[in-house]
């Protein structure tokens, strides 16, 4: 009994080598025929585009059709337009001429009127060409310019300036108020013109 037990533990050592042989040589021979291409690689699951739908609330469509129907309601006017000019008054020894009145879209909710005039000097002395001689009166309400004009123009000579008004959309006329010292005088302004100077 002692002599077969012994026996077989010896021989033990002799399988294992023997399988682990035979493991190695398969091993290799995958690997070989891998290389080879014989073996393709195993197909992967195929991942499919993650795709996020678009949350539509009822308040972001609605805001977008209020900003569509302003942009458009801006685009129909046909800004900017030029208006009706050549408009003069005199003041004393100072006449004011409006050469250039052009209306445009400030921003969704404003419009600009930006007036070139010309001041003339018929007097020997200097005169200011200046905002503080011009007011717009919108509804009644007096507007300064939102631009800075300060100009000194010598006796018996000319110079030209440039004003900007901002007020709101609604407005379809307004009232140019010219002011030289004690003394003033209106001037109508009608929005209504031809698109681009047309």
């Amino acid at each position: 009994m002692t002599e077969k037990s012994s026996s077989w533990w010896q021989t033990l050592p002799g399988i294992l080598t023997a399988c682990t042989g035979v493991i190695t040589a398969i091993a290799g021979l995958i690997v070989a025929l891998h290389q080879a291409g014989l073996i393709s690689q195993v197909a992967q699951p195929e991942k499919k585009p993650v795709v996020t739908e678009n949350v539509v609330t009822e308040n972001s469509v609605a805001e977008n059709a209020s900003v569509k129907s302003i942009v458009n309601a801006n685009q129909d006017a046909h800004f900017p337009r030029q208006l009706s000019s050549g408009q003069q008054v005199q003041l004393a020894d100072v006449i004011y001429q409006l050469l250039t009145l052009q209306l445009a879209q400030y921003n969704m909710e404003k419009r600009s009127l930006t007036i070139t005039l010309r001041l003339t000097n018929q007097s020997r002395y200097s005169a200011n060409l200046w905002d503080a001689s011009f007011r717009l009166l919108v509804d009644g309400i007096p507007l300064a310019p939102s631009n800075q004009l300060n100009e000194v123009v010598a006796g018996n000579s000319a110079m030209e300036g440039k004003l900007v008004f901002v007020f709101d959309n609604a407005v379809p006329s307004a009232v140019l108020r010219v002011i030289n010292g004690e003394q003033s005088t209106d001037i109508p302004v009608d929005f209504s013109g031809s698109p681009d100077g047309h």
